[in-house]
């Protein structure tokens, strides 16, 4: 066996086996370059992981206690890496913006996303809608409040139409 392998080198060209080993050489190198470069990459990607982490905890830490002392605990924060979500319902307009002026205070106004409601005070109610007609002799007054969807014009033709003399003011 020692033999034939003795062969077989002898039969290789003699700077053979160090033009391999540059080559493995070279080759060695590259990889080592790609490792270090693949490392240092997940490296970095890794700290921007937990410094967004890092920073988003501490500014939802800081909004939710200031928020707090000022007794505005309906409000919820919420973050998404440099923005303040705030969602929550306030009891008045005035309170919605006391909680996004103190979260203002805390992170650049613009990063500060509102997501608020206010309570709905008094419902509205629709106004009743009638109309009188009063006569004063050949005189037709029409006055109410009316949708302006009514048509107007038509009744005045149709009261014009009871008589020649029927005007309406």
């Amino acid at each position: 066996m020692k033999r034939r392998l003795g062969n077989l080198l002898a039969m290789l060209p003699p700077n053979l086996l160090d033009r391999l080993g540059a080559v493995w050489l070279g080759y060695r190198r590259l990889v080592m370059t790609v490792a270090v470069f693949i490392c240092a990459a997940l490296l970095a990607l890794g700290s921007a992981v937990v410094s967004v982490n890092t920073l988003e905890r501490v500014v939802t830490r800081d909004v939710g206690a200031a928020l707090q002392a000022e007794n505005l605990a309906w409000a919820e924060v919420g973050t998404d890496g440099l923005l303040v979500f705030l969602s929550g319902e306030a009891a008045t307009e005035a309170e919605r913006f006391r909680a996004i002026g103190l979260a203002s205070g805390i992170v650049a106004a613009e990063r500060v996303i509102d997501q608020m409601s206010v309570k709905p005070s008094v419902a509205l109610t629709a106004p009743r809608f009638s109309i009188e007609v009063l006569r004063n002799g050949l005189d037709v007054s029409l006055i109410g409040l009316v949708p302006d969807s009514f048509d107007v014009a038509a009744i005045t033709r149709q009261i014009e139409a009871i008589g020649d003399e029927v005007s309406v003011v």
